[in-house]
């Protein structure tokens, strides 16, 4: 028989594989889908600034999961308040992240920030799927 932590584990580990496996997808599809667009609209460094862009929202997304692993234990009602604090550290998470890559990388403005929003959206799918997981568990 194995103890409670290694059945936690065995619990947590698969869902988030599920989640880095459609995070991932999410930003390589974002980014398959904007790299013509944004080559046409903002040259060769726009599309660094959309990949730097993806990386800030994808970096922000796994620190968002971490009041959602920390809650597992609690019922649905008592994880509710983990669930609404993984989206503000999420939130907060990508502002100060794309603030300061805007800073300091010396990329183009413009399409990071445009390709901050939209990788910040995109991955919602993600964080959405992951978070579900636990409450409807």
């Amino acid at each position: 028989m194995t103890d409670l932590a290694t059945q936690d584990e065995q619990a947590v580990g698969p869902r988030y594989g599920r989640f880095l496996g459609l995070a991932a997808l999410c930003a390589g599809g974002i980014a398959a889908l904007g790299w013509m667009p944004t080559v046409r609209l903002a040259g060769d460094g726009g599309v660094v600034a959309m990949l730097a862009a993806i990386a800030v929202a994808f970096v922000a997304s796994l620190i968002g999961t971490l009041p959602i692993v920390l809650a597992r234990h609690k019922p649905p009602v008592e994880a509710m308040p983990a669930q609404l604090g993984a989206m503000a550290i999420r939130l907060v998470a990508v502002l100060l992240l794309a603030a300061a890559v805007a800073l300091g990388a010396g990329l183009p403005l413009q399409p990071f920030l445009i390709w901050v929003a939209i990788a910040h959206a995109a991955l919602l799918v993600a964080d959405t799927h992951f978070a579900r997981s636990f409450v409807l568990s």
